[in-house]
């Protein structure tokens, strides 16, 4: 199922703009999201800029955050035992369109305020971007688990494992 996703959409190019900039990339597939390689590119070029080694692993650290909601929300599902792959796409569907605009909006927000210094406006006042950043991360990560206790209700059929993996991230929630 991961591996049809993939394939249908695996190189589309994403366009974000941000400020009087257009910041292009492209979504690889699950669960590695993005070439951080290419980001660079895209961002450096757009930027007129090089990075340096800590904005890098900064940058890779971010990427690597929503690598890691992927496989822990993914994971959970047993793909065995679907008997609706439906349920399934659906919920990469979504996951995938969740990650894209966050990416779309905040990563791209991120790696253009922190380049210039600056702090973003953000309901009416101006904060710090890395707590803009985290404040966003938050309630992506939110989303996600919304979105895989939704999924994961739908494959629940009395499934005592299931049941506690809902339990468990409906605290996490």
């Amino acid at each position: 199922m991961l591996k049809k996703f993939n394939e249908k959409y695996t190189k589309t190019l994403n366009i974000s703009k941000v400020e009087q900039l257009t910041f292009k990339w492209q979504f690889t597939g699950f669960p590695e999201i993005v070439n951080v390689n290419d980001v660079f590119t895209y961002l450096e070029f757009n930027l007129k800029t090089q990075f340096n080694k800590t904005q890098e692993n900064d940058i890779q650290d971010k990427i690597e955050v929503l690598r890691q909601f992927f496989n822990k929300y993914f994971n959970l599902i047993d793909l065995k035992t679907i008997e609706n792959p439906n349920i399934v796409n659906d919920f990469l569907l979504k996951f995938y369109t969740n990650i894209r605009d966050f990416i779309n909006t905040v990563f791209v927000e991120y790696v253009l305020y922190s380049h210039l210094h600056s702090e973003i406006k953000y309901k009416e006042q101006f904060i710090d971007i890395d707590d803009y950043y985290e404040l966003k991360l938050n309630k992506l990560n939110k989303t996600l688990i919304k979105q895989t206790l939704i999924t994961l209700n739908s494959l629940n059929k009395n499934d005592e494992k299931y049941s506690q993996i809902i339990n468990e991230l409906k605290q996490e929630k």
